[in-house]
């Protein structure tokens, strides 16, 4: 005996809510449905739709009723608003049976979500036969909602552990895998072409079935220009054989490598930046398949998060290269200026202590005296030249240094009584004005190193008999140090400099005045490391004046 064929499947309508007016028509809807396996609710208008709706959304509709009592009475107008409303939010079909021929109206209808209408006279041989219609398509279009909803969680979450790496090998290891589990393809590969701009890495899924030998080699010209090309316009190529690209310029050159691949279809993706293209990536399976557009988003939105990812690695790493190479070369700095300042600075003691001793020997005729003290000068202006360059070798570095309240006003007079000797030899006469009250918070040492070269230089470029004044003031804008002179000053065109190292103002060469050019560059960096500001005022012969202003 033989097994009986199976029949066609039958959708159930499940639960179903009628609304209709018409007391006859109501009845043989409902008989209809019941009959069929579904569980009925009757409303006759509007309210008792109302109360139905709110304790649970059915799976079907069904409104019935002349068109012109749709048309004219409110309580079926209110009907058909809450049913649009509440079918459009959850995909819920609706059948409208229209009792007479009258036009139905759009209006109304559009409403309507999914929805279909049955005149009077076919409604008793086709209302089941359109309602499951309907009903299946809108369960149809649930689970490939569902489906997509899913595939872009699944796709996010593969794109949160692509972006937290900033290995380039992690990066495309996590991207392959993410790929062939989240779509289930046979194969998922991501390369980088050999273009400097990211990091040069080749991932395959899974690891054995794809050897290690199906690399771009030859063909690497080939994919950079296909990729480029759908860099530029945003797009996808769909490999697959069915297709018309098939018998295309693009297969026969992707043939050799392809060939290495049973896949019967894939998808070509590119990875970029600018406006080119910096990789590819690929997905394959063996089967025939179709790809949906919520597989080719999810593809493209992956991609894009490994290409991201892949050039904040790229630029981490140039980051980390530039940062050693700056460490290196600091310490080199660091190293080159010890150096120099050991070498310097021996010989220099010695010279200095010889010169003492020769000084005081009381036989020492005034001509000698007179070259031993020239030689004395020079070798203590020398020392402050080392000196000089050493404190703005420090300056900036990575040293930190703990911020305590500074007296400014003692530290300009205690700076200015440093200096009394090298006053008292150009004859100069100096106005100090030191607030109590005027306190910064920051680094005595550093800020001694800016005050000293600011008064230096106020006391170098003073002509002999000259004046200085220098202050120190605090008001409830902060703390404000002064120093003027009635020096040669600065020509205008090198004020915009005298900041840079090494810059000497033209004036100060032609004068034959010492100085190596670091003095106010030391001072700038010293104030900005005190969030600080300096100004500098100054006129050809009349002197020059520097501000340095504390918040």
């Amino acid at each position: 005996m033989n097994a009986p064929e199976a029949g066609p499947v039958v959708t159930a309508i499940g639960r179903a809510l009628v609304v209709a007016p018409d007391e006859e028509w109501a009845d043989d809807v409902v008989r209809r449905l019941t009959e069929s396996g579904a569980e009925v609710t009757h409303a006759r208008d509007a309210a008792e739709a109302s109360v139905s709706l709110a304790e649970k959304v059915p799976d079907l509709f069904v409104i019935a009723g002349s068109d012109a009592a749709m048309r004219d009475h409110h309580a079926i107008q209110q009907a058909m608003q809450l049913t649009g409303e509440r079918a459009s939010d959850d995909d819920v079909p609706v059948v409208v049976i229209r009792i007479d021929d009258a036009p139905l109206d759009e209006d109304l209808f559009a409403l309507l979500r999914s929805a279909d209408t049955v005149s009077a006279a076919d409604a008793r041989s086709e209302l089941l036969f359109r309602a499951r219609v309907l009903i299946r398509r809108s369960q149809t279009r649930k689970r490939m909602a569902s489906h997509a909803d899913n595939l872009r969680q699944r796709a996010r979450a593969v794109s949160s552990t692509v972006l937290a790496s900033i290995d380039p090998d992690d990066i495309a290891h996590a991207l392959v895998t993410g790929l062939g589990d989240v779509l289930a393809t046979d194969y998922a590969m991501a390369v980088t072409f050999d273009n400097g701009q990211l990091p040069r890495v080749a991932a395959f899924w899974p690891t054995a079935a794809i050897s290690p030998d199906v690399e771009l080699a030859d063909s690497q010209p080939v994919l950079r220009a296909l990729a480029n090309s759908l860099w530029a316009t945003a797009s996808m190529l769909i490999t697959d054989p069915q297709a018309e690209w098939a018998g295309s310029p693009v297969r026969t050159m992707l043939a050799p490598w392809a060939s290495k691949l049973d896949a019967a279809t894939g998808v070509l993706v590119p990875i970029g930046q600018g406006e080119s293209a910096t990789g590819l990536v690929w997905i394959g399976s063996r089967t025939p398949r179709t790809w949906s557009p919520s597989e080719l988003g999810a593809l493209q939105s992956m991609a894009l998060s490994a290409g991201a990812s892949l050039l904040q690695s790229h630029l981490v790493v140039t980051l980390r290269h530039a940062s050693r190479y700056s460490a290196r070369m600091n310490k080199t700095h660091r190293d080159i200026i010890s150096t120099i300042s050991h070498e310097l600075r021996t010989p220099l003691t010695s010279i200095t202590g010889y010169l003492e001793l020769i000084r005081d020997d009381a036989s020492l005729s005034p001509d000698i005296g007179g070259m031993v003290a020239i030689v004395e000068r020079n070798a203590h202006l020398l020392s402050a030249l080392v000196n000089e360059v050493v404190d703005v070798s420090r300056v900036g570095t990575d040293d930190t240094h703990e911020a305590t309240p500074v007296a400014l006003g003692q530290l300009l007079v205690a700076v200015a009584a440093d200096l009394r000797v090298a006053m008292e030899d150009r004859n100069l006469t100096c106005t100090v004005t030191a607030d109590a009250h005027a306190i910064v918070l920051g680094n005595t040492d550093r800020l001694e190193q800016a005050i000293s070269s600011i008064v230096h230089n106020a006391v170098k470029f003073s002509p002999l008999g000259g004046k200085l004044t220098l202050s120190v003031e605090s008001d409830e804008h902060g703390c404000r140090l002064t120093a003027s002179d009635a020096g040669i000053g600065i020509p205008e065109e090198d004020l915009p400099h005298i900041f840079d190292r090494f810059f000497r103002a033209s004036n100060a060469t032609a004068s034959a005045i010492g100085g190596m050019g670091l003095g106010l560059s030391l001072v700038k960096q010293v104030v900005a490391e005190h969030q600080g500001t300096i100004d500098v005022r100054s006129r050809v012969g009349h002197g020059t004046t520097v501000i340095v202003q504390f918040d």
